[in-house]
């Protein structure tokens, strides 16, 4: 589950974020909330992966049972890989919403936030520039292979026929999703869990580079 240690951390995370961006315009507190709204996904993420593991785990059979009957068990195997992939997706989207706000200085487009997707068509085709480090940010993760994974996991869920297998026989059922040809179970949720609690520092760190603060020290106290 979430572990509380997390829950702190990434809250401190946020906050100073949303202190630095204080001394900036008002058009800047958008930004602040979808920062702040990215970190509550990081800490969704960690409790579908640790209902994943409970489901792992020598009683999880029982688990599930006794505490979601009557749905199948397949579903339930597969329900914490849909609800990480979801959110962890769902906070990489805040974060590129949160760059966005912040390189347009706010300004609102009519469709509604930015996303990953929608931010890269902006700045290919409208020439938007982020800030540097954010950019380099963007830049790493739209290469990662585990961006990649995430994004066909979540498209596989969300946007096309299930694939799955399920193996019935010694110890508790076992239900698995099949991307590319390769399996994957209910522990694939803390790989994307750990992801977009990394993506999310290595974002908040690269928006504190790009707004040093300039405050004496008299003003930080």
């Amino acid at each position: 589950m979430s572990r509380p240690s997390d829950d702190v951390r990434l809250l401190t995370i946020s906050n100073t974020v949303s202190d630095r961006l204080k001394s900036l315009p008002a058009d800047y507190e958008a930004a602040s909330a979808l920062i702040a709204s990215a970190a509550f996904q990081v800490g969704f993420t960690r409790i579908a992966a640790g209902l994943a593991q409970e489901i792992a785990g020598p009683k999880g059979d029982t688990y599930i049972h006794e505490r979601f009957a009557p749905e199948q068990f397949d579903v339930l195997q597969l329900a914490p890989i849909d609800f990480a992939s979801r959110t962890a997706l769902t906070c990489l989207d805040l974060c590129a919403a949160a760059a966005y706000r912040l390189r347009r200085a706010g300004r609102f487009d009519c469709h509604g936030e930015s996303d990953l997707e929608h931010l890269r068509e902006a700045i290919r085709k409208n020439g938007v520039q982020l800030h540097e480090g954010q950019e380099r940010w963007r830049q790493a993760l739209m290469g990662d292979n585990k961006f990649r994974l995430l994004k066909l996991v979540r498209d596989q869920v969300t946007h096309r026929a299930l694939e799955r297998q399920t193996t019935i026989g010694e110890g508790p059922p076992k239900t698995t999703i099949t991307i590319e040809g390769k399996p994957y179970d209910g522990t694939v949720a803390t790989l994307f869990a750990d992801f977009a609690e990394s993506q999310y520092q290595a974002f908040t760190t690269a928006v504190l580079a790009d707004y040093p603060d300039r405050r004496s020290p008299t003003q930080n106290n």
